[in-house]
């Protein structure tokens, strides 16, 4: 094996919750390694800067404002990029929103939201791009999950419950397409250093808890986790699906 089978070269990866974050780094890191990519999130703000950078790499960017809980906001964007490119090889559901609320002061307002972004998002992208990964016979979705859909931690459950939900999907997903040679898996990071937990690792006493919790003793940072997503979406990672790959500095072994 050589570093080639790493390569995306020529392939059209849609990632969303592009706007920032992981999702942002992950659009970044594709067209580093050769992939065109379709920048899709509900926000526009930062789209056109991500956009930039990817084309400086190289390569093309298309953006796509979208509310990825909204089936025809949806089935619009995939039939524009096929119309586009002709094709979609990767899709890579990384878009989630979370709610740091006890159980019993969470709202159905609060619980729905977290169910239609992380959940039912997640199924309409998947959904709508395996039609035509079916049609071209082929393709990689990597969706984002998180140790939460394995682990509990307090003040997370529509959260955690919304993310075992995408770990779940993924197996199911595998199963049923891997006759079509599209292959489906998931990455489960731990806490991250984003523009979203910032506020939430300034206080010295709750970074000291998660650090405690972490073998490795630090926080990820986005880099460590586009590294397995592009993994998994590579020719690397041929013979594998249907697997959730626990990114999380050691958090789950315990």
């Amino acid at each position: 094996m050589n570093e080639s089978c790493f390569r995306l070269d020529d392939n059209v990866a849609i990632v969303t919750g592009a706007n920032q974050g992981l999702g942002k780094g992950l659009a970044i890191e594709f067209s580093k390694v050769g992939a065109d990519v379709v920048l899709v999130d509900k926000y526009s703000n930062n789209l056109a800067s991500v956009a930039k950078e990817v084309e400086l790499n190289g390569r093309e960017a298309m953006i796509k404002v979208v509310d990825i809980t909204v089936e025809e906001q949806v089935s619009e964007m995939v039939e524009e990029v096929v119309a586009k490119f002709g094709r979609i090889d990767i899709l890579v559901n990384c878009a989630g929103v979370a709610h740091r609320l006890a159980a019993e002061e969470t709202t159905l307002a609060q619980w729905q939201q977290t169910m239609d972004v992380n959940l039912q998002g997640v199924f309409l992208c998947g959904r709508e791009v395996g039609r035509q990964m079916i049609a071209q016979k082929g393709g990689a979705i990597v969706n984002v999950t998180s140790i939460n859909c394995a682990v509990a931690r307090p003040n997370l459950s529509a959260y955690g419950a919304s993310k075992a939900g995408v770990m779940q999907l993924t197996r199911c997903w595998a199963l049923e397409w891997a006759p079509h040679n599209i292959r489906v898996n998931a990455v489960a990071p731990s806490f991250l250093k984003t523009e979203m937990t910032e506020k939430l690792f300034s206080d010295p006493d709750v970074l000291q808890s998660l650090l405690s919790a972490l073998p490795l003793n630090r926080i990820g940072t986005i880099e460590e986790i586009t590294a397995p997503i592009i993994f998994l979406a590579s020719r690397a990672a041929n013979y594998i699906t249907g697997q959730t790959l626990f990114a999380d500095g050691g958090w789950t072994i315990h």
